[in-house]
């Protein structure tokens, strides 16, 4: 078994363009052969767990949901090197946990 810590992959919901307390945080653009993502990604840690985020519309909800390149959005996400992929409905964030509707393994 590998002692390499997890990083868990989120997808944000509707209304989630980040997620609050999260630290040494830097945004990287990943590129996928299936097109554009929604957006680049938020690396970071909350509470000592290393994250990545992908906000589903785009910051500033850019972009609707019938054109959403959900291919692209899970592909970056692979090459990010991330261990598990949570899909948030809505994005909930409660102290410092992360409540998800949609759960894969991706």
């Amino acid at each position: 078994m590998s002692n390499k810590k997890t990083v868990l992959g989120i997808i944000g919901g509707s209304g989630v363009y980040d997620i609050d307390g999260l630290t040494n945080t830097r945004w990287e653009k990943i590129e996928s052969p299936f097109g554009e993502p929604s957006d680049e990604l938020l690396f970071g840690e909350l509470d000592g767990q290393k994250m990545v985020f992908l906000p589903r519309h785009g910051r500033g909800h850019k972009i609707p949901p019938s054109e959403i390149n959900f291919k692209a959005n899970i592909d970056v996400l692979k090459k990010a090197r991330r261990d598990r992929c949570d899909l948030s409905q809505r994005g909930w964030l409660f102290k410092g946990r992360i409540k998800t509707r949609y759960v894969c393994d991706c």
